[in-house]
């Protein structure tokens, strides 16, 4: 693999193309292996970025994919804090309008002295 050549980057370890003891000594490559080894490192890079290619499309697919997901909470978050805000809201105007009807009734129990027309259906002993 490329991690196990050499310094300068095209042979491994200990093993150059000419060897110190000159021509036709043991250890010389000839230009056919030094091809030989170019070519097959040249595949091993080839399927290596092939690799790397893939994955970069798979997390390119996965960010889109989390990119779009978080679009959706967003918008839903957006759209809850917008119906929370009206029901707060419309709480408020309900109450105000509770309380309003709560004096109408009250100042009408007052006047009459009672429950008017609704005095035999009140059970709490006040009619």
């Amino acid at each position: 693999g490329l991690r196990d050549l050499g310094p300068c980057g095209m042979f491994p370890q200990g093993r150059h193309p000419v060897s110190p003891g000159g021509p036709g000594a043991p250890g010389k490559l000839s230009v056919l292996e030094i091809c030989e080894r170019i070519e097959e490192e040249f595949r091993l890079l080839q399927a290596q970025n092939h690799s790397l290619k893939l994955e970069c499309e798979k997390l390119l697919s996965d960010r889109t994919e989390m990119q779009r997901r978080y679009v959706m909470y967003y918008e839903m978050s957006y759209g809850l804090n917008i119906e929370m805000h009206k029901q707060v809201s419309g709480t408020g105007r309900s109450n105000v309008g509770t309380s309003r009807i709560t004096v109408w009734v009250n100042d009408g129990v007052l006047r009459e002295g009672g429950l008017g027309p609704w005095k035999g259906l009140c059970q709490c002993g006040h009619g």
